[in-house]
């Protein structure tokens, strides 16, 4: 998968714009993306005056080739910025028109003050009717002389909304597009495009339902005497008719032999007596009652045998029930080598750092080498995949309740590094 990031800052916002842009690009390597970079304040782009150029079909190529598209804007005067606003109307040139088709668009735009969700807004409008899917908006605004980066929790939306942009393009969720989109293409004589990524095939429709298959009738070829000594090639020009229903004939019935039947008084079956199973039944209702009365029950419980009668049996001392035992989520985690299946894992050699938070925090990692697993305190030295989650979620990734790639997708865990490791988790474990 690649993910081109545009940064269009300008003025005092390009510091906070470059920030963003840095934020955006770490998030997404961390996720084993290729990401490509572009700074627009870099390439010099001329106006749009109805002309190709070069400096623009550089960028158009690398927009073609990518799944993603992620374009960062600072605002000026309610609006996007003047050299990002002039690559969006270079994609009204015939020769640009297919490059932001069936591409996923992810806008975000940088204020000092006011005009933030009128930029958003309108690169999401324009990146639409190029033939764009929206994946995201993200509108910021930032007090004049700040940074970005001093803030955390501003950093911290940013990753989630780059990491749910993630999630858009790799499940690959696309919305129809837009009656304005449509109308403006129409007006424009662009191309109407498709939303998707493979087009269905005219030849081969998809199939919905298939229908019973239903005999044909033949028609019957009625040949006359005089046409019976012909040639093989006159033969066949005989008269087609339709024959008339006629009702099936009855079908002669073929009488079956009959076994003599066995007079009733020869078989006889001897049941047994009630009497004899009722002794034999007490007898091992009351060997089985004093066996497990010995295996249950405390050595200071007294139970009267007596087959007949149920009493309770009295104790000394009240006996509590058994209260299962519940294991907390460090446990479970320091349990996880013996749920391990060497026979699945191969040559299967991975790390997973697991950074566990919430009542019971957990920080350790998991090593798989050579057919082995083993749970280790501490951070490692060199880990594929680091697992960010809370202890309730991990339980239940733990118990089977919910796959590590479906929280992953629905934003209850993060993943840091390789995340194609990720589903070994479900794949090498048994559920707990």
């Amino acid at each position: 998968m690649k993910i081109v990031v545009i940064q269009g800052g300008a003025g005092l916002l390009v510091q906070n714009a470059e920030v963003v842009m840095q934020i955006a690009c770490e998030t997404l390597r961390e996720l084993h993306i290729e990401v490509e970079e572009i700074r627009l304040y870099k390439e010099k782009i001329p106006y749009y005056e109805g002309a190709i150029q070069n400096s623009v079909s550089k960028i158009m190529e690398k927009i073609r080739s990518a799944e993603g598209i992620l374009l960062i804007s600072s605002v000026h005067i309610l609006g996007v910025s003047a050299v990002l606003k002039s690559l969006l109307e270079y994609g009204e040139h015939p020769t640009y028109q297919t490059a932001f088709d069936n591409i996923f668009v992810m806008s975000i735009a940088i204020s000092d003050g006011l005009g933030e969700r009128e930029t958003v807004e309108y690169i999401g409008r324009a990146v639409s009717i190029l033939g764009a899917s929206e994946g995201g908006r993200l509108a910021l605004t930032i007090k004049s002389g700040e940074s970005i980066g001093e803030d955390s929790e501003i950093k911290e939306i940013i990753e989630k909304q780059i990491e749910d942009f993630y999630r858009i393009v790799r499940q690959n969720r696309r919305l129809p597009m837009s009656s304005e989109a449509s109308a403006y293409r129409l007006v424009k004589n662009m191309p109407l495009q498709p939303r998707m990524s493979k087009p269905m095939s005219v030849e081969q429709p998809p199939v919905f339902f298939v229908p019973e298959q239903q005999e044909e009738t033949q028609p019957v070829v009625t040949k006359s005497p005089e046409t019976s000594n012909l040639p093989i090639s006159q033969k066949d020009k005989g008269v087609k008719t339709s024959m008339p229903w006629m009702p099936p004939k009855e079908q002669p019935k073929i009488p079956v032999k009959s076994e003599p039947k066995v007079p009733s008084e020869v078989i006889s079956v001897q049941s047994p007596s009630f009497e004899i199973f009722t002794e034999r039944q007490v007898a091992d209702i009351e060997e089985l009652t004093q066996l497990f009365a010995k295996q249950l029950q405390p050595d200071d419980v007294i139970i009267e045998p007596n087959p007949s009668v149920y009493k309770r049996p009295t104790a000394k001392t009240p006996v509590s029930a058994p209260v299962p035992a519940v294991k907390t989520c460090r446990q479970m985690t320091q349990n996880l080598p013996h749920y391990f299946q060497p026979h699945l894992a191969g040559g299967i050699s991975v790390i997973f750092q697991l950074k566990i938070t919430g009542d019971e925090a957990v920080d350790g990692f998991i090593s798989i080498q050579n057919g082995q697993c083993e749970f280790r305190d501490g951070e490692a030295s060199q880990a594929d995949i680091t697992v960010l989650a809370d202890c309730d979620i991990w339980i239940q990734v733990l118990k089977g309740k919910i796959s590590a790639q479906k929280a992953f997708m629905t934003g209850q865990l993060k993943v840091r590094g390789n995340f194609i490791h990720l589903g070994k988790i479900d794949q090498l474990f048994k559920k707990m």
